[in-house]
């Protein structure tokens, strides 16, 4: 109910390919929590989802906890540390630079990617991945939550050489 909103993305790899599609996308506006945990549910059936990844940062936690009593373990809550949030948004960096990822020609969401910004901790072995001071980053957040269960990974040295 803050002013963040809750931002669905929904991320498929059909068989026999190498390429995730975002198939779904929506944001749901200031409502309840109980709201997503419904449309959860609903995208559920109609996807038959292998995993379900929950951002547990704040309110999340309740969602993923109901979620879990309710569909089972497929459900996997993360919390958002500075540390977690690199691992996820260099996993999508490199599904993207491999052309994994196929994304859609959405606004919203090519725009908030388009004003993420990072800097170096001071001692420089992290990275704070952050919106510009009049941004979002509901949409990324929620990208690179989705494709989490999906594995570029291999940590990217953001070093200047």
């Amino acid at each position: 109910l803050g002013s963040d909103s809750t931002v669905f993305i929904v991320i498929e790899k059909p068989a026999h390919s190498e390429l995730l599609y975002v198939v779904y996308i929506y944001e749901q506006h200031h409502e309840l929590l109980t709201e997503a945990i419904k449309r959860i549910k609903y995208l559920d059936s109609k996807f038959k989802f292998k995993k379900i990844m929950v951002d547990c940062s704040g309110l999340g936690a309740g969602v993923a906890d109901v979620l879990r009593e309710e569909v089972g373990f497929i459900v996997e809550g993360i919390v958002f540390t500075m540390q977690s949030k690199e691992n996820m948004y260099s996993n999508v960096i490199i599904l993207m630079q491999r052309k994994k990822l196929v994304l859609p020609n959405h606004r919203k969401l090519l725009y908030q990617l388009s004003d993420m910004r990072y800097e170096f901790s001071k001692d420089g072995s992290h990275v704070k991945i952050h919106h510009s001071e009049r941004g979002h980053d509901d949409y990324p957040d929620a990208l690179v939550l989705a494709c989490s269960h999906f594995h570029g990974r291999m940590k990217i040295d953001y070093k200047m050489t």
